[in-house]
């Protein structure tokens, strides 16, 4: 009799996890029909399709442009549209740094570009001018002409727009740059061109008409020797201030 009981508890047992292995199966089966025939139902109602592109602000890229561009997602579902598919539309333009884009329900896409924008211009021998961004890339010349400092004294092989200048040269002028905002911006904002004279880095201080030889390295110690007479006692107009001897500030009246 023991035995018998035994065997039908065990029977009674295995049935049971029979049917809850069968009954999780079933929901499992029951979970992913549902969410497929969701996710279909939900991309093919119309009340997503897109019917409009907000784009931020931006400062020298055309709204109205940008949107022509991918005027052709108007229309589609918002939720089969890839972004990635949408970003490609603007590799091709440098001034875009990096872009966002969203959905945003229930109908639109939402951009939000992050744009290059110019902090110096190149000047060529022949003296064009290149708009170049905080990132060293060379831009294309808007119609818009901003008070910027001028770089030059130093040639550039390939000015296409998009390409990222590395040259010795402009590596010094970007160090010069970093180190007078590190002691004084109000300095830089008067400088109105750095150049090289003899492979000697010069900058033009632009409200007395100064030009000033600094050389190409211990522009630390330079500067501090230089900010001491120019907040102190003031520099005079259009003259060269030579910043290359260790102990002293030599100054120099212009040839002519």
């Amino acid at each position: 009799m023991k035995t018998r009981h035994t065997r039908t508890r065990i029977n009674k047992q295995k049935s049971i996890t029979v049917s809850i292995l069968l009954f999780f199966i079933f929901l499992t089966v029951f979970v992913f029909i549902s969410v497929y025939c969701f996710k279909y139902a939900f991309c093919n109602i119309r009340y997503f399709t897109i019917k409009q592109i907000e784009i931020s602000k931006t400062y020298e890229l055309s709204q109205d442009k940008l949107k022509e561009r991918i005027n052709g997602f108007i229309g589609k579902q918002l939720y089969k549209v890839q972004i990635d598919s949408i970003a490609h539309y603007f590799d091709d333009l440098e001034r875009i740094k990096s872009l966002q884009i969203q959905r945003k329900f229930p109908n639109a896409i939402s951009i939000k570009i992050k744009e290059r924008r110019a902090h110096f211009y190149y000047k060529t021998s022949s003296g064009e001018l290149y708009p170049i961004s905080e990132d060293n890339v060379i831009l294309s010349n808007s119609n818009i002409q901003y008070d910027l400092p001028i770089v030059s004294g130093f040639e550039i092989r390939n000015l296409k727009a998009g390409v990222k200048i590395s040259h010795p040269k402009f590596n010094i002028i970007l160090s010069l740059v970093n180190a007078i905002k590190e002691m004084d911006e109000n300095l830089l904002s008067n400088i109105s061109e750095f150049y090289f004279e003899d492979g000697e880095l010069c900058f033009v201080e632009y409200q007395n008409t100064c030009k000033i030889i600094v050389g190409n390295d211990n522009f630390d110690r330079k500067l501090q020797k230089f900010l001491c007479v120019y907040k102190s006692l003031g520099i005079e107009c259009r003259k060269i201030y030579d910043l290359r001897f260790s102990n002293q500030i030599i100054l120099r009246i212009p040839e002519g």
